[in-house]
């Protein structure tokens, strides 16, 4: 017999929401932290926007948005998304971390 853990995966999109629609983002940096706020993993979005983490045990979590690049990029992030991963034989799938963006300079006007 071989030891297996069984684990999650979480995923979504990030955009930019902008005149005439919703642009999607890459290299967007997503966190995620456990239920006592620690970062337990980190990934970056794709061309499309889409993201996806393995490697989550049950419990619960937050997504986050990198806060210094959003600093940088002058953007505004929808709140942290709190999920829960469920305990599952076969893993658990949590999808729909869906953070849409606002430029903070527009905001402040």
């Amino acid at each position: 017999e071989i030891p297996v853990s069984v684990i999650a995966e979480a995923s979504g999109n990030v955009s930019l929401n902008q005149e005439g629609g919703e642009t999607a983002l890459t290299g967007m940096i997503v966190e995620f932290y456990d239920s006592k706020s620690v970062i337990v993993g980190k990934t970056l979005t794709e061309p499309d926007g889409y993201f996806s983490f393995m490697n989550l045990l049950p419990g619960k979590y937050t997504a986050r948005l990198n806060v210094a690049q959003l600093q940088v990029l002058q953007l505004k992030s929808t709140a942290p998304l709190p999920f829960e991963v469920r305990m599952n034989k076969d893993g658990d799938i949590v999808d729909g971390l869906n953070f849409i963006l606002q430029n903070a300079s527009i905001i402040k006007k």
